[in-house]
């Protein structure tokens, strides 16, 4: 080989082999990004209630919207969504767990008659969100009155600080560079109270004034240096920055037209000349891969508009050991149109008359549709509480119409990283998808016990049991098999004498500590709400009943078909529960232990004992000594069943299956105090299998008058392939001006809302 040649080769083995370096970094870093969003998984509720003011009695019905927390996109793994109706007190008046679909579905929540007037709040969340911090449930105030309870005081309208908050673009504040930050400088209602706020040095020195939006947000430039504090001063109390680092990195988006400009900037304590790895994703799907170098602390990339995909995407730079420096959040409009559009065959019409309303969206994005008369016809948007829940921190959705300011929160929601690397164990793996039951296992000592089976049971004759693994804490999850009624789940152990089973409350107990706006009664007119209240009372006398699926607790063994079963009816009766397993059941045999009968299985092919751990059921509970089966009354025994082979269900090994019913099916023959844990387990509700058409008929009894309020409710409605959803209903006898409210969620994660005015003469 000549030299050329020679030098040639050497090239190209240099080119490959740094190619395969650049491949297999990247790898490693999407590698690195997966752990972060899977450790860092969150999801968001929101509800669409299908009017603004309620009665007490009254049946509040909604909309249900659930999206992973960090692009909002309709993915979310869980199925089971909890909502409460809590006072100013926390204390739960009404609770409900919902089962939805693909991230959607709808509820129905049963108002007590005993509230008194006053506003409430709805929070909705799911199993996995009670592994953070309350303040990121969905929280929405309500107003509910009640005729026959007095209003209560009316609560003072100081304006207070409830929340002054700071955020970095890019998360981290470096001294000796330019910042940009954005501040939320709002009242005790999470409201705007004031157009400015001045950003002081701890020496009482102006740096700069800043500018607030409708939604009490803006952003200033700010340069902090060694040894300085800053912050803002309101009431003789100083509300600090974030502490500067010199060794941090900080980054600047800029809109330029068709393209999205990344200013980066490096603390004067790292090193000159550094690498650094860019990377474009959304929801963990990588669009850029660059690596940068920060020459002078400080370098720029340009992000083509035509390169984000609609919806949320996020920007994130790590170093080359694979740390995470700085994020921040970029929204891509892509082709989707630019708003929702709602057009409606006439604005002005008469009762009972057929109208026509389009939808014109994305395709794909699910929907609901409300049209209502409110509680005065001024606004919608001039009710004490609209404001509340629309800028609240923990349930801010995506909006393209956000502010720079809004953008950089919105940015920090999606890039914790550094808190999700602390993060060592989830309660509520987001895997189970269905309902969750968690509680502890402790031994006599009330210490974790890790040494013992535990045993979760389905009491009756359609029993089933599982073994449950338990940590070294003694925690333990179970998620029930679905069902449609309620049903008693008993959880016990083999030494269940010896065992201390605690099990944790299905609903959160950690609260937010939101101020509830004031109740000012005033603000509602007598005769509208002598309407409402009239067509209230009207609707719940003429409304059809609902029609629930029928449910029926079946015969069915999580087992299957038994190999054998004995009636003890269809014989003559004997004195003792010994003899007609001798006399009578074919695969069971008695065998001795210590001394002491044993209850054994035999396999139906060989005749041979199974195995030493058979499982013996009572009504479902699994029963450890066979004294205590022989020890039960004949008469109080309905069957025998018998599966004559090795079961595994789960976890667990079974050496064959003795299934006892008893004649009442609830294991009275037994004596279960103190020896296991009872818990009622509510199901979730699935609305689709209630009738809600009393809202949505296009035809009336003119003997009957027609009272609604709600003359149109569809919560899960889903735009076709052209991105267009077509309604048609009929107005009711109740005259006024009706608001047209509709509510779409996108497949990008874009949440889009129309508000419109029907009025009914």
């Amino acid at each position: 080989m000549n030299r050329k040649n020679y030098i040639i080769t050497l090239l190209l083995f240099g080119i490959v082999t740094l190619l395969e370096g650049q491949v297999m970094f990247r790898n490693e870093m999407l590698n690195q990004l997966d752990f972060y969003n899977r450790n860092g998984y969150s999801e968001k509720v929101l509800l669409y209630p299908d009017k603004d003011l309620y009665f007490a009695g009254d049946e509040m019905k909604f909309g249900i919207r659930l999206t992973e927390g960090k692009c909002h996109l309709p993915e979310a793994l869980s199925s089971i969504v909890y909502v409460e109706l809590l006072d100013f007190r926390n204390q739960p008046f009404a609770q409900k767990k919902f089962r939805i679909n693909n991230s959607s579905g709808s509820g129905i929540l049963k108002l007590p008659l005993t509230l008194a007037s006053g506003n409430y709040m709805l929070r909705a969340y799911t199993s996995w969100m009670k592994n953070f911090s309350p303040l990121h449930y969905f929280h929405l105030p309500l107003t509910i009155i009640n005729p026959e309870k007095p209003y209560p005081s009316i609560a003072s309208s100081e304006t207070r600080i409830a929340h002054i908050d700071f955020s970095p673009e890019g998360g981290n504040l470096v001294q000796g560079v330019e910042n940009h930050l954005a501040v939320r400088y709002t009242n005790q209602y999470h409201q705007k109270f004031t157009d400015e706020c001045s950003i002081i040095s701890l020496n009482g020195d102006t740096v700069c004034n800043v500018s607030l939006d409708k939604n009490g947000i803006g952003i200033f430039i700010i340069k902090p240096m060694p040894g300085t504090t800053y912050g803002i001063l309101h009431q003789d109390s100083l509300y600090l920055l974030p502490a500067a680092h010199g060794n941090k990195i900080s980054m600047h988006t800029e809109d330029a037209g068709h393209a999205r400009n990344i200013s980066i900037f490096s603390g004067y304590d790292r090193p000159k000349m550094e690498e650094i790895y860019l990377l474009l994703h959304q929801n963990g799907d990588p669009l850029i891969f660059e690596k940068l170098d920060l020459n002078d602390h400080r370098t720029e990339y340009s992000i083509e508009d035509k390169e984000l995909p609609p919806g949320f995407s996020e920007v994130v730079l790590f170093s080359k050991e694979f740390e995470y420096l700085s994020s921040a959040c970029l929204f891509g409009g892509g082709n989707q149109p630019d708003e929702l559009h709602v057009s409606i065959s006439d604005s002005i019409v008469t009762a009972r008359s057929t109208l026509s309303l389009q939808i014109k969206t994305e395709p794909g994005a699910r929907i609901s549709a409300s049209v209502f008369l409110p509680a005065f016809t001024d606004s919608i948007s001039n009710q004490p509480t609209s404001a509340f829940y629309k800028h609240w921190q923990g349930n801010i959705y995506p909006d393209p119409e956000k502010t720079k300011a809004e953008m950089i929160f919105r940015g920090r929601d999606m890039g914790s990283y550094q808190t999700i690397t602390r993060i060592k164990t989830i309660e509520f793996p987001p895997e189970i998808r269905n309902d969750l039951i968690s509680g502890a296992v402790l031994n006599g000592n009330k210490n974790p016990e890790n040494n013992s089976n535990l045993y979760i049971s389905r009491l009756g004759r359609n029993c089933d049991v599982q073994s449950v693994d338990f940590d070294k804490k003694g925690s333990f999850i179970y998620s029930p098999l679905e069902s449609d009624f309620p049903e008693q789940l008993i959880f016990s152990g083999e030494n269940p004498e010896q065992l201390n089973i605690l099990i944790r409350p299905e609903f959160s107990e950690d609260f937010a500590g939101i101020n509830f706006p004031s109740f000012h009664p005033e603000k509602y007119k007598n005769k509208d709400i002598n309407k409402l209240l009239v067509a209230s009372q009207l609707r719940n006398i003429y409304r059809p009943g609902k029609n629930h699926v029928e449910q029926s607790n079946g015969s069915v063994k999580f087992y299957g078909r038994p190999d054998e079963s004995v009636h003890i009816s269809d014989y003559i009766k004997l004195p003792v529960m010994e003899e007609f397993f001798r006399e009578l059941v074919t695969y069971c045999i008695f065998t001795r232990e210590e001394g002491r009968l044993k209850l054994n299985v035999l396999g139906k092919h060989n005749n041979r004992i199974i195995g030493p751990d058979p499982m013996i059921l009572v009504d479902g509970i699994p029963v450890q000594d066979t004294k205590t089966i022989l020890d039960l009354d004949p008469e109080t025994i309905k069957s025998i069943h018998v599966k004559a082979c090795r079961y595994i269900y789960g976890n667990t090994i079974m050496d064959g299956i003795v299934d006892i019913e008893s004649n009442d099916g609830n294991a009275s023959v037994l004596d279960l105090e103190d020896r296991i844990a009872s818990f009622i387990y509510e199901p979730a509700e699935n609305i689709s299998s209630i009738d809600i058409g009393e809202y949505n008929s296009t035809t009336s009894h003119a003997s009957l008058a027609d009272q609604r309020t709600v003359i149109c409710w569809q919560p899960n409605l889903v735009a076709d392939s052209h991105g267009n959803v077509y309604l048609n209903f009929t107005p009711s006898d109740v005259e006024g001006e009706y608001v047209i409210v509709i509510n779409a969620l996108t497949k990008n994660g874009t949440a889009e809302k129309y508000t419109g005015k029907l009025i009914v003469k």
